[in-house]
């Protein structure tokens, strides 16, 4: 277990023993150790009574975890300020300035995993619009109508 990590467990075990509580999910349900992705809920009642805290934003929050970095989700900008604070007040995890430089050095990868993953993505996509819009053209016999790069330059000199 990480350090603190039990401290988590405990403050977990101590904070949700016997309470109801609800998850949410946002785009996958594991990962990729088969843990369960999820948004738990501390709620007083039933969940659409909207007297529901999220647990996850309170471990961030209380210094207990940190947010990962390598994928996008649902509060993935209200998890980054909540350890921002968290970090810059030294609680928990972040009291200890060895764990605070391994955990900026594991969140600057995860952040460029995610950038590059980001990037890869957009040149997919761009592919893909430029494959449809040829096809398009191709369909419609306009091809031999769309100037090219060279002809649209030449034009501009």
């Amino acid at each position: 277990m990480e350090k603190f990590g039990k401290e988590a467990s405990d403050f977990t075990k101590k904070t949700l023993t016997g309470k109801t509580v609800w998850m949410t999910f946002d785009h996958d349900l594991l990962d990729l150790y088969g843990r369960t992705l999820g948004y738990i809920w501390e709620c007083d009642g039933d969940f659409s009574t909207n007297t529901c805290h999220l647990f996850n934003a309170r471990l961030i929050s209380e210094g207990y975890g940190r947010m990962e970095r390598r994928f996008e989700f649902m509060y993935y900008d209200s998890f980054d300020a909540l350890e921002k604070v968290a970090k810059k007040a030294k609680i928990g995890i972040w009291s200890d300035p060895l764990v605070v430089s391994a955990l900026d050095e594991t969140s600057a990868k995860e952040e460029e995993e995610l950038r590059k993953e980001q990037e890869e993505e957009y040149l997919k996509l761009q592919k893909e619009l430029l494959e449809l819009e040829k096809k398009k053209c191709e369909e419609e016999g306009i091809c031999d109508k769309v100037p090219s790069w060279e002809e649209i330059t030449k034009k501009m000199t």
